[in-house]
């Protein structure tokens, strides 16, 4: 309980400092960065020494994905045609809604197994969609 309301108080500061302050000029860039220390961290949690440790990586976490969360949402708002912003909406929304509790319930099971190993390939494969990103020339294109 008490890491995940390190990572929501976190989360709530980036989501309050995202709706703060103006899109960033390297706009692309800053987010897939965010991107790849969220994996980074998430990465780190299996290792963390101690509960406060993790919470404090949760905490670093939850503020990256809350800043992460707004600007993204506002970007693609921005860019879908007003008769499509619905449908694009309610699949982006999809996200959250279906796939963040099924992840939740995977992760139940196999943490049981290895907690360590599963914060690990969590985290790699978080680094590795933002690497191909990066790869794919998507920051460029995040204007």
């Amino acid at each position: 309980g008490l890491l995940f309301a390190a990572y929501g108080a976190g989360s709530l500061a980036g989501v309050l400092v995202a709706g703060s302050l103006p899109r960033p000029r390297r706009f692309g860039s800053i987010v897939l960065a965010l991107f790849l220390f969220m994996g980074c961290g998430l990465a780190v949690i299996g290792l963390a020494p101690s509960l406060p440790a993790a919470g404090l990586d949760l905490l670093c976490i939850g503020a990256m994905n809350g800043y992460v969360n707004v600007v993204i949402v506002a970007w693609v708002q921005e860019r879908t045609d007003p008769e499509m912003l619905g449908r694009t909406m309610s699949f982006l929304m999809l996200g959250s809604v279906v796939a963040a509790p099924l992840s939740l319930a995977l992760a139940a099971i196999v943490v049981d197994a290895h907690a360590t190993g599963m914060f690990l390939v969590a985290g790699s494969i978080v680094i590795g969609a933002g690497l191909i990103a990066i790869a794919s020339g998507l920051p460029r294109r995040m204007i």
